[in-house]
């Protein structure tokens, strides 16, 4: 019988994280750093990944990368996956969490936005998956961990973005584009169990991440309160909220467990 502690080690293991250089990808960075994987922090924002790379070298001392990556190409979700497997040999952990959303009113919402929405959040999700596939069923092992989001499975409600004066926010792709990736992770843990890949989600509730604070200028404040009132918890997400679900989702700790989400919100869902 192995010791809890080995189990949660990540010493030796690979990981490249999608959307990891701001936010819940560079808290998830952290935590699968500090556990002793070496790190990829890819995204759009080239420059940007390399100094949190290095950022993140220099306070953990495990080896990292910053890439290039926008995942709604496929072509760029291949390269980044052989950038990674080029300069360690292997990829033992990918984490799906690059995307976003672009709410608006659903009968005006044009094509370009919604096809952007998915590629963002779904189809890039998939190619980053797909690419990964190809060097962990060989080696037979590898965990995909994909982050969806609790409006995955909810509607939103867009009530609490706003002001009480205002028509709702309407975030209707992000929903289905979050929702595909739910049922694809389940989709692909039932294709690569047999060649001992995991798939799994995470589904996180209120976190104030960079992007929303942009979003939502002057109504950060309110948003903050609503969603603590709405949330058993009584609070939103903090910098290391998710820290303990991607360790134990990408490493020998959760070796039987495929095709689940986790849902880290507070409670939030539950009614």
């Amino acid at each position: 019988m192995r010791h809890i502690r080995e189990l949660f080690d990540l010493t030796g293991r690979t990981a490249l994280i999608t959307g990891g250089a701001t936010g819940l990808g560079y808290q998830m960075a952290t935590a699968l750093a500090e556990a002793g994987a070496a790190v990829a922090l890819a995204s759009r924002r080239e420059e940007l990944c390399r100094e949190q790379a290095g950022e993140l070298a220099k306070a953990t001392g495990v080896r990292t990368l910053g890439l290039r990556l926008d995942v709604g190409v496929k072509a760029e979700a291949e390269a980044a996956v052989e950038a990674v497997v080029q300069a360690w040999g292997h990829l033992d952990i990918l984490i799906n969490n690059a995307g976003g959303s672009a709410p608006g009113d659903t009968v005006a919402l044009s094509e370009q936005v919604w096809c952007e929405t998915l590629d963002k959040n779904l189809n890039g999700a998939f190619y980053c998956a797909q690419a990964a596939g190809r060097h962990m069923i060989p080696r037979r092992q590898g965990s995909v961990i994909n982050t969806t989001s609790v409006f995955a499975s909810l509607g939103t409600d867009g009530r609490i973005y706003v002001d009480p004066s205002q028509p709702p926010l309407e975030n209707v792709a992000y929903n289905a584009a979050k929702g595909g990736v739910l049922n694809m992770t389940r989709g692909l843990a039932t294709v690569w169990g047999r060649h001992g890949i995991r798939v799994n989600c995470i589904s996180p509730g209120a976190f104030i991440v960079e992007r929303l604070v942009k979003r939502l200028g002057d109504m950060k404040e309110a948003l903050v309160q609503r969603w603590s009132d709405r949330t058993p918890l009584g609070r939103v997400g903090e910098d290391d909220d998710l820290k303990g679900a991607v360790v134990f989702l990408a490493s020998d700790a959760s070796k039987y467990v495929t095709g689940a989400e986790i849902v880290v919100d507070g409670g939030w869902s539950i009614w």
